[in-house]
């Protein structure tokens, strides 16, 4: 293709000139196929098309497209007249390739009148050369036949039969001509007079588009990086690419990945079995070279990336797994279970620490705007807070989130004597204690107990004795994130979310506090990527919606990931907007709730479009009568995408919106097809995933045929291999029979018993009540359901 851009930029610039004749340089520089085309040549002389100024640029990249199209169905035909290929597999690959070319050429139709063969013949001549390599190669011209008398009289008797044929069509012709011609010409005659006397039919000529209506379109296929180390440096959302190139397979269109800069948040929306984790979140950690604290349900992704970025990106790598998830993997790969005491963010001597110590109060205590229980809320976060700060204040004290819970559950008695009064006699952080505990030395009991109820229930998350040591001491400091590349992932079960996400809420206000601490003159050598899987499972964050405007400055780009805007308005409310509007980046992919699909819908903008009107008369006179029709051409508006497109759109095609430009169409791509997908890219920008070689450790949750999904280990962890691992889903998001086959290790032609055995040996690994996870045991049942177990031993599943 990249051959092929220096004659179509000539037909490009050749396109939008006037419609007088071409000055003699003009024509000089003008590709042979324009001067010899009798579409673009007018009275004698080569003449242009005039095209609207927002669609020359599309010109080259269509005319290129439609000449890779053609090559390909070429190489294809010969290749099954060869026998090379399978003749089904390829009637139906023909048919995507010609829906393609169909689609083009309707394209540029409807652009203006004669422009679809403009298109055509700009591509015949970009693919004439690769076309004859075709021929050459598979159609050779034949050797002569070696002159002999057998062939001569051959030759001569076919002459003689063809002449015979001639000579005998030529006699009927004249035969016929003369007993009928008289009529012929008097039944002309008659047609001609009265085609003269009807008006004939009155057609404008269509008009081009204007931009009258709006102009959205997607950003032009990215086919490189602004910097050879973009890759390293943001969030991977997938491969460049435009509605027309759908056809192709990803490996053999080009395009580079588009990925996020730094300074800026990203929102990914996307429902669930869409592959955020694979496409995303794992293609990100694999090359990101800042910090980052990864919010890991069931420690999938600290599995398959943790070993790799300590190894290959010279990161520190703390998992934080207080439930133990995988922890015999992480073993094997020798990462040791990490601690961190958020409470070590509270500094004794820090001016921020009453600020520091609300935040961390809030996350404990969130309010949820229009609550009736706000005062109940606010009031139990006062009281917190003010612990928090004694405990920190006192010597001897223990500073742990453990002993701030145990203060609190003491008798009103005990708390009281022990520690409201001499707290309200306390002139500590210019008397903020005091002033936050006074009012609640006299309440009258049933305040005092509603108040402590709540209290009382926000921190009941701490009486799980895993949370109680993983958050008693810390085996990192926090401020190293800013300091070196450190990579923190927070492992939790999918069935704790609900009921420890005030840990997950704690660890990301301690994190955010520690980068406030630095000022904003010195940025921090390191940013940090706080990448939040299930964001909305978190609960509200209270510093988030107003410190999200802030935190890049700071060193802090936020990744939040929801599988719809929805669930962003119901836990944030108005504040909603604001974290919408402050992520610059958003990636939408498989979306089916409407208020993103709306959403998406509305932001993508307006094309104009053509509309067509038809008219028809009839008129009488002393001359005659005759009919006439009427073709009126207009514009209107059009969403770029409708929401019902939208929602169509399923899990192979991404839309990114961005700071800098146009809308991007991506293809995701999983992790393990990376370099592959972007092969064409390996001599540009060999860092990007060939130096060092993409590596990555084994999913332990997928499994095929009793084995682990990955390839060979080496020192840089497992690298898999042999295709696809798990196929697409269907575009209602229900498993495929494919999938469940490659959830279960199984083949197909598997029988119901091998199903069952296989269901068996996997649900005791990972049931629940064993340690396992609940959600990855659900889908082991969806995939019994779906291949059947009704049968009996020797049937087939399914």
């Amino acid at each position: 293709m990249r051959a092929a851009t220096k004659p179509l930029r000539a037909v490009a610039m050749a396109l939008t000139l006037a419609a007088s004749p071409l000055s003699a340089a003009a024509q000089e520089a003008a590709p042979s196929w324009q001067k010899d085309n009798p579409i673009f040549r007018q009275g004698g002389e080569p003449r242009g098309l005039v095209l609207p100024p927002a669609q020359q640029r599309l010109f080259d990249r269509d005319a290129a497209l439609l000449a890779d199209i053609r090559v390909e169905l070429a190489r294809g035909e010969y290749r099954r007249k060869a026998g090379e290929i399978d003749a089904a597999a390829w009637r139906n690959r023909a048919a995507e390739l010609q829906a393609a070319e169909t689609a083009l050429r309707r394209k540029w139709q409807g652009i203006g009148t004669g422009q679809d063969l403009m298109l055509s013949s700009a591509a015949d001549s970009v693919a004439r050369a690769r076309m004859a390599a075709l021929r050459a190669q598979y159609a050779p011209p034949k050797e002569p036949t070696p002159w002999n008398y057998v062939t001569a009289l051959a030759g001569i008797a076919k002459d003689m039969a063809v002449g015979l044929f001639r000579d005998s069509i030529g006699f009927l012709g004249s035969l016929f001509s003369s007993l009928f011609g008289p009529l012929a010409v008097l039944v002309g005659v008659v047609g001609l007079i009265w085609l003269v006397k009807d008006k004939r039919r009155k057609r404008k000529p269509k008009p081009a588009l204007s931009d009258n209506y709006g102009s959205a379109r997607y950003a032009d296929v990215r086919n490189s990086l602004a910097d050879a180390y973009d890759g390293h440096r943001g969030v991977f959302f997938g491969k460049s690419s435009a509605p027309e190139l759908s056809a192709i397979p990803i490996e053999q269109q080009a395009g580079a990945p588009v990925l996020s800069t730094p300074e800026h948040h990203t929102l990914i929306v996307a429902r669930t079995r869409t592959g955020k984790g694979t496409r995303v979140i794992v293609p990100t950690l694999l090359r990101y070279g800042g910090s980052a604290i990864v919010i890991d349900p069931k420690g999938e992704n600290a599995a398959i990336t943790a070993r790799i970025r300590r190894s290959t990106l010279n990161s520190a790598v703390h998992v934080i797994n207080p439930w133990g998830e995988l922890a015999e993997t992480f073993k094997e790969r020798g990462l040791a279970p990490a601690t961190f005491n958020p409470l070590d963010v509270l500094v004794r001597d820090d001016p921020n620490a009453v600020a520091v110590a609300q935040a961390l109060a809030a996350a404990v205590c969130p309010t949820t705007p229009g609550d009736k229980d706000r005062y109940w809320q606010g009031s139990a976060a006062n009281v917190l807070t003010a612990v928090l700060l004694w405990i920190t204040d006192q010597p001897g004290e223990q500073k742990t989130l453990a002993r701030a819970r145990e203060i609190v559950s003491l008798s009103r008695k005990d708390f009281t004597d022990r520690f409201l009064v001499p707290m309200a006699a306390s002139s500590a952080f210019g008397g903020a204690i005091r002033e936050m505990v006074s009012p609640y030395l006299d309440l009258a009991q049933e305040t005092y107990s509603g108040i402590m109820s709540n209290l009382s229930e926000a921190t009941k998350f701490l009486s799980d004795p895993q949370v109680k040591a993983a958050t008693a001491t810390s085996s990192f400091d926090m401020a190293d994130l800013i300091r070196e590349a450190v990579t923190v992932y927070l492992v939790i079960p999918p069935d704790r979310i609900d009921t420890q996400r005030t840990w997950l809420r704690l660890m990301t206000t301690a994190a955010m506090h520690t980068f406030k601490r630095y000022p904003l003159g010195g940025r921090p050598p390191h940013r940090c990527m706080i990448l939040m899987d299930e964001f909305p499972a978190l609960g509200r964050i209270e510093d988030l919606p107003r410190d999200i405007a802030t935190m890049s400055g700071y060193g802090i780009d936020f990744t939040l990931i929801v599988q719809g805007l929805d669930q962003l308005k119901d836990l944030y409310g108005a504040a909603a907007g604001t974290i919408l509007s402050n992520c610059a980046y958003k990636w939408f992919c498989n979306v089916n709730d409407l208020e993103s699909a709306n959403y998406l819908s509305e932001t993508l903008g307006k094309v104009t479009v053509q509309t067509v009107g038809h008219g028809e008369g009839q008129n009488f006179g002393p001359g005659g009568g005759g009919q006439s029709e009427n073709v009126n051409y207009g514009e209107t508006g059009r969403p770029l995408l409708m929401p019902d497109e939208v929602l169509a759109l399923g899990r192979d095609v991404a839309i990114v919106l961005n700071p800098t430009d146009r809308p991007h169409y991506v293809r995701p791509v999983d992790y393990w097809r990376l370099p592959d997908a972007f092969a064409s890219l390996a001599a540009i920008y060999p860092h990007l995933y060939w130096e060092p070689p993409l590596a990555y450790d084994d999913n332990p949750y997928f499994v095929r045929g009793g084995k682990s999904d990955g390839g060979q280990r080496n020192g840089h962890g497992g690298r898999q291999s042999g295709g696809a691992r798990q196929r697409a889903a269907k575009p209602n998001g229900k498993m495929t029979r494919a999938e469940a086959l490659d959830l279960l290790g199984l083949s197909e032609g598997a029988t119901a018993a091998e199903v069952r055995a296989a269901w068996k040996r996997l649900m005791q690994k990972v049931h629940p009540d064993t340690g396992g996870s609940a959600r990855f045991a659900q889908m082991l049942n969806e995939a019994r359901d779906v291949l059947g177990t009704g049968g009996g031993e020797g049937e087939r599943a399914g």
